[in-house]
């Protein structure tokens, strides 16, 4: 079932309208109306129409604003709705799945077992920054090679941050413009601090050892002169990761096929409604038009092949939208109808759905579609990236307020049914390393974290995240960014017992980081 965004959404989308002058009208037409109600399993509630008058439009309008508020935040309290085992998938699902799991974890133990891979370049050092007129002579004395207690000791207005870990990389390829990143992080607040160049490569490719890395920004009418600088302690090193975590990275490639994509090369981007373009794609085109005409004359008006018109609109519709890389709901929602899985699942993959706003579900509702479809169609490579997109909360969204973010689940559980080895595939897309193979799949801690909190072995995974955190032989950048993700494994806990305690032994581990930041050896340079 395709989500039209959430009712909030559509509320900021048609109040404009009707501010006009004019009799009552009602705050959803007829043509959405009718659309809704085919898809009225979007929040599992029954829809409101509220009429908005001339003589009562703002009291009415705030009254149905905030309904609509509260059917969203109860819509979204189940997010995909119940379902007859507690998981997303169906249990036929599950089992198909399982089979292909077991294929796989088999496919790894004969894996090389001694795989290669290496951390981010990546040093310690400071970063410094200040505004106004001193700006000028700072910048002149940072080019002199001033060191860090010299420049504190001259300029008094200078905020200096120490003990980070520096790294270096090259923007990503698709972007227009080529650049050379420099980014810090560290344990303490405000610690992340960034600064790109667009020219001079060689030089900031190179040794940089005792060197100021600088950022200087004239004043101009409106603003005051601005200088940002790394001062950078050491050479770049790209330590290895060692063996055992190595393994980890091994393990996710290997579940998380690098050789495959969820979305087609020509995919389109586009909103989670069924629009369609009368001139780049008619065939589609008259085929949402015939749908909506069915629709119109009886609102129960089931898709099936009985209707000749509309079996031969959605053939001409499909072959249409795999030659153009574009789809819409109601036609992969057809060919699911009339038993063609695979066929819906090629259409959706054309179809890259960006949300309208923060309570829109239609992105992540797509993806489980897909991934249900994939499941069902033994298409495990688009299964996995598409269930892990969902973990990863992995979509575009016009908009993204943090209120909403509570509402979007994880669904761990979902990947522990199927025998897969939770720790080592999450850690494993967690690990930043330098050389991944093409596709690797890149979690997101914020989002990890949180999944891990609902791990059914927790001791296990908090003793694994606090040796990570320890272990000196990992290089710093990581140990930095397992600090972080046991901070958001932490918070979302739900024992305040094991909360408290987990913070006294974070306090440790964080000290350990805090002595001297040990690089790992080095794997090259």
């Amino acid at each position: 079932m395709e989500h039209f965004p959430s009712f909030a959404c559509i509320l900021s989308f048609t109040a404009m309208p009707f501010m006009q002058k004019g009799e009552g009208r009602h705050l959803i037409n007829k043509n959405l109306l009718n659309r809704l109600n085919r898809y009225a399993q979007i929040d599992k509630i029954e829809l409101f129409v509220y009429t908005i008058t001339k003589t009562f439009f703002m009291k009415r309008f705030i009254l149905a604003f905030f309904m609509a508020l509260s059917v969203a935040a109860l819509a979204q309290s189940t997010e995909f709705g119940p379902s007859e085992n507690g998981l997303i998938y169906t249990s036929k699902t599950i089992g198909q799945l399982k089979y292909i799991v077991d294929s796989l974890n088999l496919k790894f133990k004969v894996c090389n077992a001694s795989p290669y891979y290496l951390a981010k370049p990546q040093t310690t050092g400071y970063f410094i920054s200040m505004s106004g007129v001193q700006c000028n002579a700072a910048r002149k004395d940072l080019q002199n090679g001033i060191s860090v207690s010299e420049l504190l000791a001259r300029y008094k207005e200078v905020t200096v941050y120490k003990n980070l870990v520096i790294i270096r990389y090259q923007s990503d390829p698709d972007e227009r413009k080529k650049m050379i990143n420099f980014r810090s992080i560290g344990v303490e607040e405000n610690n992340e601090q960034f600064i790109s160049f667009e020219s001079n490569f060689a030089k900031y490719e190179g040794k940089l050892a005792g060197t100021w890395l600088i950022s200087y920004e004239p004043a101009s009418k409106d603003y005051s002169a601005e200088l940002e600088a790394f001062y950078i302690e050491k050479e770049f090193e790209t330590p290895q990761i060692p063996p055992e975590y190595a393994r980890w990275i091994q393990y996710s490639d290997c579940l998380v096929d690098t050789s495959a994509q969820i979305f087609t090369e020509q995919a389109t981007r586009r909103g989670g409604w069924n629009f369609s373009d009368p001139k780049k794609t008619p065939k589609i085109y008259a085929f949402g038009q015939y749908l909506n005409a069915q629709y119109e004359k009886d609102s129960s008006f089931e898709l099936s092949n009985q209707d000749a018109r509309l079996k031969q609109l959605a053939e001409d519709a499909y072959t249409e939208a795999i030659r153009t890389g574009t789809s819409t709901g109601d036609l992969e929602k057809y060919f699911e109808k009339q038993g063609a899985a695979p066929r819906s699942l090629e259409l959706k993959r054309n179809r890259i759905v960006v949300g309208m706003c923060s309570q829109d579900l239609s992105p992540r509702t797509h993806a489980l579609n897909i991934a249900t479809l994939a499941a069902e169609t033994v298409n495990w490579e688009i299964f996995l990236r598409a269930h892990l997109d969902i973990m990863n909360d992995n979509f575009q969204r016009a908009s993204d307020g943090n209120y909403a973010w509570a509402s979007r689940q994880t669904y761990l559980k979902e990947l522990e049914v199927l025998d897969i080895n939770v720790p080592d595939l999450l850690l494993g897309i967690t690990l930043q390393i330098s050389n991944p193979a093409k596709n690797h799949y890149d979690g997101y801690i914020g989002r990890i974290g949180r999944a891990l909190a609902e791990y059914s072995q927790p001791q296990m995974m908090e003793n694994r995240l606090l040796g990570l955190i320890a272990d000196n032989k990992l290089d710093a950048y990581n140990r930095v960014l397992m600090y972080y993700l046991f901070l958001n494994y932490n918070y979302h806990l739900k024992n305040q017992e094991r909360k408290q305690r987990n913070e006294e032994q974070l306090k440790l581990a964080k000290a350990c980081l805090l002595l001297g930041w040990p690089l790992a050896q080095v794997g090259s340079k």
